[in-house]
């Protein structure tokens, strides 16, 4: 079982949030070389897979396994609305990048 390879740590999304709010704050020369530095730093991380052999597991813990990740899933979602309840001009921000 891993993550899908196009999920990207939660760690990314803060310094992209970061990066926006630089940004949206931008006034000065100093402050845009800030940014790009900021830019060229979020430009560093790579998205990771993470994976494990699972085959030894019986088919019962396979299950159990499978209905924990479904679980994290939709707490992941009930954390990012609380987070963020922005969440929709968050994302949109972020992709605007």
């Amino acid at each position: 079982m891993s993550l899908p390879k196009n999920r990207r740590p939660l760690g990314l999304l803060i310094v992209l949030i970061t990066v926006i709010l630089a940004a949206s704050c931008c006034k000065t020369e100093e402050d845009v070389s800030t940014i790009a530095d900021l830019n060229t730093r979020v430009a560093a991380y790579a998205p990771t897979s993470i994976e494990a052999d699972l085959e030894f597991l019986p088919a019962s813990e396979k299950a159990v396994l499978d209905t924990l990740v479904a679980a994290s899933r939709i707490m992941h979602e009930i954390f990012i609305e609380q987070a963020w309840p922005d969440r929709e001009s968050m994302l949109a921000s972020l992709n605007a990048l």
